[in-house]
């Protein structure tokens, strides 16, 4: 392509999106370094160690230990073990060690915000508890990040059966496995660098928007920032580092605030999608809708605070299906997105939509294995701000590219703007030139002709009547220059009105005496009118408005002129208005008439310019009068207001 070329250059990507684009990398490589350990932990496992993990068919509150017993046990969980009033799950271990001797075992539960853990184990034929959970205070000893770990014993000779007792408030996720006491480091290992490398990511996504925003204040980036924000800090509350170094001692407080940060996911997730759709015209359904979803959160949040988190959970789920229909719908039925960003928006919210719908379903549902609700929820965190991301980059290109766009047009504009300026000052100092070489020479053949008119005073009528003819073809050119010269003073605009007062009766019959159809005209005047105008500029207009009346109407046909005062909405007004029948030559079109250079097909035979009453309305509009035709069967009016005093 020619360097010398007009169009824009593409923008290219902002800093912060490439590092942002750097950061998958390195989440991906140290996930892999994650899921290296961890099958390498897996692995010394289950060389020692193998853990069957069943589930009750049935979830019942009432249920007992001896009654848990007796339950019917299957290898996965239920859809509709979720109730309104808190989910409990009865799971069954059955773990077997390849080692004869006994040892200790460290059986994980997780995730954190699990509320009431208990661990039944049977020592010498009696039943032994363990309990934990979010609802109790954090204990060192069995909370860790992400979790909990009970110490049981395992005899080591066949298979030894522990049950555990789950109880939730809200999805009942459930994430069991069991490991030799002596991996319980490397494990620990395991898990705190997962959760480190989510919070880490997190955390310089949203430093990086934070920057972004800063150095640019984009409403969109800074909605942006705040959905990082509460994700960063529900993955701080549902990780469990909250409630061991800030609510150590308030479960309840560390509970309310995690539950309160998930429902304000979903008030973000709307903020931040309407920003999106911000520059366009959306339906006004959308509005509505997303009020309600607001109404929605608010109610989940006071459903939190009464402690009912098993309802503001379904609340929650109910609203992120339904705004996700309702967004993809907006972006669809909004008329003006261009059809390359519409698609972009399109597939990225159906992404996005997508997996939180499959995080919760895994989360209820696990398709493979427990473990694969944790991996997609902290994968969904970290694509998910991407996406948006990527959408406002291309965005931002998008808005480069027009920013680029106009600015260019404005340079073409404004060179045209130049030129015109530059042709303007041009056709000034020519029509300037102009009016100053023909004026001397009609200056010189006036004065010959009155000159020749003394010489043949009493003489030959016809060659009076040339002379005198000569004489009005000789005013008329020099009204033309005249008007041509106000032109382009009005263009230049160098004609600043010179307020003082004015007697307009005497103005108007001191015009009337230099009329040469002086006799033609019917006046009906108030007596001793005095206002504050530019009398030179009123003198003017009424001389054009008296003149067109002239040209414009049939031979000794009658002219009226009237001056008189009114009140309109308690403000004095003087008005002036010239009336003339307009014989053949029929009304001038009313949108056309103070355009320059306008003359009614009917008068060309008439000698004019078509500048006359173009003149009178910018006059008009200099000393703060207003101009109005009004035509009237057969006749023409024009109605001159003035107000008595004009600034």
């Amino acid at each position: 392509m020619n360097a010398c070329s007009s169009h824009p250059r593409a923008p290219t990507l902002p800093t912060y999106t490439k590092t942002c684009i750097a950061l998958v990398w390195l989440v991906l490589l140290f996930s892999g370094g994650y899921q290296t350990a961890h099958a390498q932990s897996a692995t010394l496992t289950e060389e020692t160690i193998h853990t069957v993990i069943e589930y009750c068919k049935t979830s019942d509150t009432t249920h007992t230990l001896e009654q848990a017993i007796d339950c019917t046990y299957q290898p996965q969980k239920k859809l509709n073990d979720w109730k309104l009033t808190g989910s409990t799950l009865w799971i069954r271990l059955n773990i077997s060690s390849s080692k004869p001797q006994a040892q200790l075992l460290a059986i994980h539960v997780a995730p954190h915000i699990l509320n009431d853990i208990t661990l039944y184990e049977q020592t010498d034929q009696v039943w032994q508890r363990q309990q934990a959970g979010s609802g109790f205070a954090f204990d060192a000893e069995r909370a860790q990040l992400g979790g909990y770990t009970f110490k049981v014993r395992h005899q080591g000779t066949g298979t030894q059966t522990f049950y555990l007792r789950v109880a939730s408030t809200g999805i009942p996720f459930v994430l069991v496995h069991a490991t030799p006491w002596d991996l319980l480091g490397l494990t620990g290992i395991n898990q705190q660098l997962g959760l480190g490398i989510q919070l880490g990511a997190l955390l310089l996504i949203l430093s990086f928007s934070l920057i972004s925003y800063v150095l640019n204040r984009n409403i969109l980036m800074g909605r942006f920032s705040i959905l990082m924000l509460n994700l960063l800090l529900c993955t701080l509350a549902g990780s469990g580092l909250l409630a061991k170094y800030i609510f150590e001692q308030a479960p309840a407080l560390d509970d309310m605030f995690f539950n309160w940060m998930l429902c304000l996911r979903l008030a973000c997730w709307i903020w931040v999608g309407q920003a999106f759709l911000l520059p366009y015209q959306v339906p006004r359904w959308y509005g509505i809708s997303c009020r309600f979803f607001y109404f929605l959160v608010f109610i989940s949040l006071a459903l939190v605070s009464m402690s009912q988190q098993a309802l503001s959970h379904l609340l929650m789920a109910i609203g992120i299906t339904l705004f996700s229909l309702v967004q993809i719908l907006a972006i669809i039925r909004t008329p003006d997105i261009e059809r390359f960003y519409r698609t972009i928006l399109l597939g990225g919210f159906l992404c996005a939509d997508a997996l939180i719908v499959l995080t919760i379903l895994l989360a209820m549902y696990p398709l493979a294995s427990e473990t694969s609700a944790v991996y997609v929820a902290r994968f969904v965190d970290f694509v998910n701000p991407l996406v948006l991301l990527s959408i406002m980059t291309l965005r931002n290109r998008i808005t480069l590219a027009e920013f680029s766009a106009v600015k260019t047009t404005l340079f073409q504009t404004s060179l045209r703007s130049e030129f015109e300026r530059k042709l303007l000052h041009e056709r000034r100092v020519l029509i300037d030139m102009l009016t100053h070489e023909l004026k001397n020479p009609l200056a010189s053949i006036s004065l010959a002709i009155g000159s020749l008119s003394n010489y043949f005073q009493g003489g030959n009528d016809n060659e009076t009547r040339r002379l005198h003819n000569i004489e009005q073809s000789i005013r008329n050119m020099d009204a033309v220059i005249e008007r041509c010269s106000l032109m382009n003073q009005l263009d230049q605009k160098e004609l600043p009105p010179s307020i003082e007062s004015t007697q307009v009766t005497t103005l108007i019959q001191d015009l009337m005496t230099h009329q040469a159809n002086s006799d033609r005209f019917r006046m009906n005047l108030l007596k001793d009118v005095n206002i504050k105008t530019d009398a030179y500029f009123l003198k003017i207009v009424l001389t054009n408005l008296f003149e067109n009346a002239v040209k414009y109407s049939p031979a000794e046909s009658i002219i009226d002129i009237a001056l008189f005062e009114k009140d309109q909405d308690g403000e004095p007004k003087i008005c002036i208005t010239v009336s003339n029948v307009t014989g053949e030559r029929g009304h001038p079109d009313p949108a056309l008439l103070y355009q320059r250079f306008y003359r009614n097909p009917l008068a060309l035979n008439v000698v004019g310019s078509g500048l006359g009453l173009y003149l009178v309305k910018e006059l008009c509009r200099i000393i703060g009068a207003e101009i109005t035709y009004l035509p009237a069967g057969t006749s023409v009016n024009f109605l001159v207001e003035l107000p008595k005093t004009c600034q």
